[in-house]
């Protein structure tokens, strides 16, 4: 039965006591009343199945198991098994080993993976920086390609849009300095001409002063009129432009101009 339950091999040391521990049988006829003084014995003998592994140098690591001999649910007795569980440590170190080399393994194609697509997120992200950094310089116009179909090509259409914007509001910014800078140096021109002739001439008459102050405060009445409609456009670009409407002869302002 202890065999059956235990799956004890049939060369396995096996010695039986009485409830005394003394030795009334073993496996090799070799400690026939002696006492087993073993706490798996004594606990055997209390009643309780117990077991310990031990590890002795020359024949390595040993399993003591003890059960009690019950007979009318009185302990008569107790059965120690020794076995060697040697080849169990062998199978738990090739089992260690197992998952040391799996886990190593396993490290590696996570580290290569994490590689991978640290890379393939990253890629489309570095496209950005020389073109951020030409933006932060003045030069506009440059585009981000992405070439793949998720949320950075989104990103780099957005950019590029934003990018394309920004070089059409500085050429529309240098276009207007350059129409501003010729509309103010025409009357500044006509101011310094009137005024470097009234300088250079000893006698003027009164009419020719009159005539040429009435020019340069046209001129200024120009310079105005330019400086104005400047601060009008400022304001239309905050979207504080106020409009004033009135009744005007078109036919008038064409022949004018």
């Amino acid at each position: 039965y202890i065999r059956d339950k235990y799956e004890i091999r049939a060369n396995d040391p096996i010695t039986i006591t009485d409830d005394d521990g003394k030795i009334i049988s073993d496996s090799n006829n070799q400690f026939k009343q002696q006492v087993l003084d073993l706490p798996q014995i004594r606990d055997a003998l209390k009643g309780s199945t117990t077991w310990s592994n031990y590890y002795f140098n020359d024949i390595g690591n040993v399993l003591y198991l003890a059960v009690p001999v019950m007979i009318e649910n009185n302990v008569r007795g107790g059965v120690l098994i020794a076995n060697s569980i040697n080849d169990l440590y062998d199978n738990v170190d090739v089992i260690n080993n197992t998952i040391k080399t799996i886990i190593f393994i396993a490290g590696i194609l996570i580290t290569v993976g994490v590689a991978i697509i640290s890379n393939h997120f990253l890629k489309p992200i570095n496209k950005f920086y020389p073109v951020i950094n030409k933006l932060s310089m003045g030069d506009f116009g440059d585009r981000v390609e992405v070439m793949s179909n998720d949320e950075f090509r989104m990103l780099a259409d957005s950019f590029n849009s934003m990018s394309i914007k920004l070089n059409e509001v500085e050429q529309q910014r240098e276009d207007f300095v350059g129409n501003v800078s010729h509309e103010l140096k025409t009357p500044l021109s006509s101011i310094k001409l009137l005024s470097e002739s009234l300088l250079t001439q000893d006698k003027v008459e009164e009419k020719v002063y009159k005539e040429f102050l009435t020019d340069i405060n046209n001129e200024v009445d120009r310079l105005n009129s330019i400086v104005t409609e400047l601060l009008s456009l400022v304001d239309l670009n905050k979207k504080h432009l106020v409009l004033e409407y009135e009744m005007t002869n078109l036919n008038l302002n064409i022949e004018k101009i």
